[in-house]
C-alpha cells in the first residue's frame, strides 16, 4: 500500500431495532487523523441478507495511527454496546488495479462480493483481473477491490471487492451482460476455479459516506 495506507473494514451488528441508534454512534465518532483523506471512507447499510448491519470503512496512515484510534474507545470505530450484537474488523490491502479509496459519487445501490481463495492463487488472480477490468469497468464502477494480508503460513485469503450501480434494475442487467461476455468473471484458461467460497450482499450508503 502506498504511503504506508492501511484499511479496516469494520462490521457491526445491530439488534433489530438498533441500527439507527448505531448509525448515529458512527456519524457522531471523529473523522480525526488530521486531513480529509484520512479517518471513515465509507459507510453502508445491508440491505439484502444479513439485515441490521452496519458496515464502514476506514482508512489510517499506518499501524501506529490505527492504534492511537483504536486505544480509546469513545474515538475509535467501535460498536455502541448497548445496540451492538457483534462486531468484526479485518485489515484489508488494495489490489494493484483498486482505484484510489477517496470520496465520490458512483451511485447509490452497491453490491460487496467476498471470495476465500488459497494464498498461492492470487498471482494467477491479478492477473486474469488485470487484464479485463477496464472492461467491466465500462459496465459500472468499482468502488474497491482489496484482499486481507496473508497472516505468516496462512494457506487462505479473502478477496473483497465491491461494485457501484444506479438501482437494482441496472444490477441485474450489468451482472447478465457481464456473463453473456464471456470475459466476466476472467476466464481460468480451462483450469477448474480456484475459489474455494463465494457470497456477497447489497448495501446502500449512507448520507455522510464519503463513498457513494
Amino acid at each position: 500500500m502506498s504511503g504506508g495506507e492501511l484499511l479496516e473494514m469494520c462490521t457491526w451488528q445491530a439488534r433489530v431495532g438498533g441500527l439507527d441508534a448505531a448509525i448515529r454512534a458512527l456519524q457522531a465518532a471523529p473523522r480525526l487523523l488530521g486531513d480529509d483523506d484520512d479517518g471513515l471512507a465509507g459507510a453502508w447499510t445491508a440491505d439484502a441478507g444479513p439485515l441490521n448491519r452496519l458496515i464502514h470503512l476506514w482508512r489510517y496512515r499506518g499501524p501506529t495511527e490505527r492504534a492511537l484510534l483504536h486505544s480509546t474507545a469513545a474515538q475509535g470505530p467501535l460498536p455502541p454496546p448497548d445496540v451492538s450484537i457483534g462486531f468484526s474488523s479485518e485489515l484489508l490491502e488494495p489490489l494493484p488495479f483498486s482505484p484510489p479509496l477517496r470520496p465520490r459519487d458512483l451511485g447509490g445501490f452497491h453490491e460487496f462480493r467476498i471470495y476465500t481463495y488459497p494464498t498461492s492463487a492470487l498471482p494467477d488472480l491479478v492477473e486474469r483481473w488485470s487484464s479485463v477490468i477496464e472492461w467491466r469497468q465500462t459496465l459500472s464502477p468499482l468502488v474497491g477491490a482489496w484482499i486481507t494480508p496473508a497472516a505468516s503460513g496462512s494457506a487462505l485469503t479473502r478477496l473483497v471487492h465491491c461494485w457501484a450501480y444506479r438501482d437494482a434494475n441496472e444490477w441485474q442487467a450489468v451482472r447478465a451482460l457481464a456473463r453473456s461476455s464471456g470475459r466476466w468473471p476472467p476466464p481460468a484458461a480451462g483450469r477448474p476455479t480456484s475459489i474455494l467460497e463465494q457470497s456477497s450482499f447489497v448495501a446502500l450508503p449512507l448520507g455522510f459516506s464519503p463513498l457513494r
